[in-house]
């Protein structure tokens, strides 16, 4: 006999799974021996909204999934704590202010504990943050002692930030970006492992943003970002587990 399926179109007030709580869900599922397929979703979550498309097979006592999932104006730092901060130790919920605009593709396993097995990821994300901050954020804090001893890099703020990060296990590609912000501008390349192995390549300019804040010629803008003294700075895995910054040699 064939496989067994069930469709189904379910509509849902609220979602829990842990930290994660989502409103107004509505999903197509396929249910059937082997997973399930999930189409169409559509969920309300931490101020703004998050569209899926995706599947979870099952083996033995481990569940592969498949992710394609569009984010619009979310919370991100309800984002971040209701799935734990994705794995990630230096940067967290706490660190993170701000509203999200995101396409992610992502693969990976889940414990038959419903636990997210870091080390199985791979896909991408691109996103952008408005309105965001970085709040004591250590790496940036760190890379900031080399070049402005005398400015409070607590909470730093910027009005839009957008890059791609490509996953592979426990290594994040962080493919070139630009920080621009009110206390800092820094260039961004390299790669950060969950586990060891991080090195990341930061250009940063002592020069201070707050010179340029009433140009609004954004070619302007840019021509003067990097004009002066840039130093070029590494950050790579310290001996007490934390991200260590050091002049860039290279």
């Amino acid at each position: 006999p064939g496989e067994s399926q069930v469709n189904m179109n379910v509509k849902v007030n609220k979602v829990y799974n842990k930290k994660f709580l989502a409103t107004n869900a509505n999903a197509d599922l396929l249910l059937s021996e082997s997973g399930i397929a999930i189409r169409n979703v559509m969920v309300q979550h931490a101020g703004g909204s998050l569209k899926l498309n995706g599947g979870v097979t099952q083996k033995r006592d481990i569940n592969r999934f498949t992710l394609n999932a569009i984010l619009s104006n979310v919370d991100i730092k309800h984002f971040f704590y209701a799935f734990d901060n994705f794995g990630l130790k230096s940067l967290t919920s706490k660190n993170l202010r701000g509203y999200l605009f995101s396409k992610t593709n992502i693969t990976g396993m889940i414990s038959e504990q419903g636990k997210l097995l870091t080390k199985s990821l791979t896909g991408s994300v691109i996103f952008d943050l408005k309105n965001g901050a970085l709040v004591n954020f250590e790496p940036v804090k760190s890379a900031g002692k080399f070049a402005f001893p005398f400015r409070n890099l607590d909470n730093i703020t910027f009005s839009n930030l957008n890059g791609r990060f490509d996953i592979d296990g426990e290594k994040v590609t962080i493919n070139p970006m630009q920080i621009s912000s009110s206390l800092i501008n820094m260039d961004i390349a390299g790669v950060y492992c969950m586990g060891s192995g991080t090195n990341i390549a930061l250009d940063v300019p002592l020069r201070n943003p707050k010179k340029d804040q009433d140009i609004t010629d954004k070619r302007q803008i840019k021509e003067r970002r990097m004009k002066g003294i840039v130093l070029h700075l590494l950050a790579t895995d310290g001996e007490d587990g934390k991200i260590k910054i050091k002049l860039n040699r290279n």
